[in-house]
């Protein structure tokens, strides 16, 4: 999972949330009811994957908590991509990171992210030779499948102290999933 260290935050990157979600944060850049319809669509394919896949409780509570944080994380304009990249997934790949990949779900990284990622390394090298790293997956590809505000309030964690970098994601990733 990715942070699914966010603990679970998505995959690798959304292991830190807990199960497969992004860095979050109060502020949603989609409506509230924009959001709900993510929420709902996601968790229908839950209920689909749960069908064909014939999933334990808690293979559906880790796929249920990974669609609701999707919707509050995930761009909407990708959405039905990364819905379709789950739907193909392996029954026992519930907390992959890949479908938040835009070569393997097949949408384009916006431009809010091309401006995020070199930042991001960056900062991780710098803070890597104060010795005060945080870990470079908040960098990686499966966060271009972030909203722009999501990335904005990423990129407002990176600028501050190199100690704090890591439970400030983590703490935007917890809420932004719990918002959801």
């Amino acid at each position: 999972m990715i942070h699914l260290r966010i603990v679970a935050v998505l995959g690798s990157f959304v292991a830190i949330a807990g199960a497969g979600c992004f860095p979050a944060g109060p502020v949603l850049q989609t409506s509230d009811a924009g959001v709900a319809t993510l929420r709902s669509r996601a968790l229908e394919q839950c209920v689909v994957k749960d069908s064909s896949c014939a999933y334990t409780a808690a293979q559906r509570t880790s796929c249920d908590q990974r669609a609701v944080c999707t919707a509050g994380l995930v761009r909407p304009e990708i959405a039905d991509a990364v819905f379709a990249c789950f739907a193909a997934e392996p029954c026992d790949d519930l907390g992959s990171e890949v479908c938040y990949v835009p070569e393997r779900a097949g949408f384009e990284p916006s431009s809010r992210w091309l401006i995020y990622e070199p930042a991001c390394l960056a900062r991780f090298t710098t803070c890597r030779s104060e010795s005060a790293p945080f870990i470079n997956d908040f960098c990686q590809k499966p966060y271009s499948a972030a909203t722009d505000a999501v990335l904005d309030q990423m990129q407002a964690c990176l600028d501050g102290a190199c100690a704090d970098v890591m439970a400030c994601v983590l703490e935007l990733t917890e809420e932004r999933c719990a918002a959801s």
